[in-house]
């Protein structure tokens, strides 16, 4: 399988995602958008966004029901942890 060098969500619009594709924030989407995209903090959000939906109707359509609160871990990035402790 070929490696990918772009961010697998930068054609889905997302107000996330378009903050930073702009003309002023060019070295921001060639660094992560189609580079290091894995890296992103948005694309670590999206990426557990969509997981977490396809397990939820994974559940649903095999008839059953999981509880996935038990199993969900909330992750940080080193941004949200300054913007919490400065709070």
């Amino acid at each position: 399988m070929e490696a990918r060098h772009q961010c697998p969500f930068v054609n889905r619009p997302d107000a996330r995602c378009s903050g930073r594709l702009k003309i002023d924030r060019l070295d921001y989407a060639f660094e992560f958008c189609f580079d290091a995209y894995n890296t992103c903090p948005v694309y670590i959000e999206r990426l557990l966004e969509r997981r977490t939906r396809r397990a939820a109707v994974e559940s649903t359509s095999h008839g059953r029901q999981h509880d996935y609160g038990s199993t969900l871990v909330q992750l940080g990035t080193p941004a949200t942890a300054r913007a919490t402790s400065a709070a």
